[in-house]
C-alpha cells in the first residue's frame, strides 16, 4: 500500500508568503469528488458527479497553491519614461514542496521465531461448525502452500483444538461415568444379567429422550 507524502521547504514557503495550512487547504479543496445531483430523461435517472481526484504525482505537483507578483517594466519613446506593470504568476506545489508516493508505514508487524511474517485471521460464520471449518481450512492451506513455492503457512492458534480437547474430555468423563454406574449397579444388584439389562436401558432411554425432543 502506498501513501502520498508532501515535504515542504520552509524557506520557499516563507519566500512566497505561504503557510502549511494554505497547502493543505488547496489540496483538500481541489482533490475531491462532488455530487452534482440527478438528471431525469425519458424515465431514466442519471447521476451527475464531478470528479477531480488526483492520481499521479504530476497532478499534485501542478496544483496551484498561490500567486507571486511579477513586475514588468515597459520603456516609452523617451528614455525618462518607464512604466512598471505588476502582474501575478501562479505558484505550483512543486516549487515549494517535494511530492512522492512511498510505501505506507505498517500499523503492526508480525514476527514468528524472529522472522518477518504476514498475519492472517480467519473467522467462521455462526451457522458453520468450528471443528469442520478448522479441518477444511487446514487442508486448503496445504494446497495453497504447494501452489506458492517459498511460502510456509504456520497455524499459531485455533479454536478447533480447544473444542476437540473439550469433546475428548466429555467422552472420557462419559465412559468413566458409565463404568462407575455399572459397578455401583452390580454392587447393589449382585446379578450380572440384571446389571447388564439396567446398564443398557439407561443409555437407550437417554438417546430416545433426545430423539423425541428433536422430533
Amino acid at each position: 500500500m502506498t501513501t502520498l507524502t508532501v515535504q515542504t521547504d520552509p524557506y520557499k514557503l516563507n519566500a512566497f508568503q505561504l503557510k502549511i495550512e494554505d497547502i493543505a487547504s488547496r489540496i483538500e479543496s481541489n482533490n475531491q469528488s462532488i455530487s452534482g445531483g440527478r438528471v431525469s430523461e425519458l424515465g431514466l435517472q442519471y447521476l451527475v458527479k464531478s470528479s477531480s481526484l488526483f492520481s499521479t504525482e504530476a497532478d499534485f505537483e501542478n496544483l496551484i497553491v498561490g500567486y507571486k507578483p511579477v513586475q514588468q517594466e515597459t520603456s516609452g519613446n523617451s528614455s525618462s519614461e518607464t512604466v512598471t506593470d505588476v502582474n501575478k504568476a501562479p505558484v505550483f506545489l512543486k516549487e515549494v514542496a517535494t511530492v512522492q508516493f512511498v510505501n505506507a508505514r505498517p500499523e503492526n508487524i508480525v514476527r514468528i521465531n524472529g522472522k518477518r511474517s504476514i498475519g492472517l485471521s480467519i473467522y467462521k460464520e455462526m451457522r458453520f461448525n468450528t471443528v469442520k471449518v478448522v479441518d477444511e481450512v487446514t487442508s486448503r492451506l496445504a494446497v495453497i502452500e504447494n501452489a506458492l513455492p517459498g511460502y510456509h503457512f504456520q497455524v499459531i492458534s485455533n479454536q478447533g483444538t480447544f473444542i476437540k480437547s473439550a469433546i475428548g474430555e466429555v467422552k472420557s468423563s462419559a465412559i468413566l461415568g458409565i463404568v462407575l454406574a455399572v459397578i455401583v449397579l452390580f454392587v447393589f444388584l449382585r446379578r450380572m444379567g440384571t446389571t447388564l439389562i439396567v446398564s443398557l436401558a439407561i443409555p437407550i432411554s437417554i438417546v430416545a429422550t433426545f430423539k423425541s425432543d428433536v422430533l
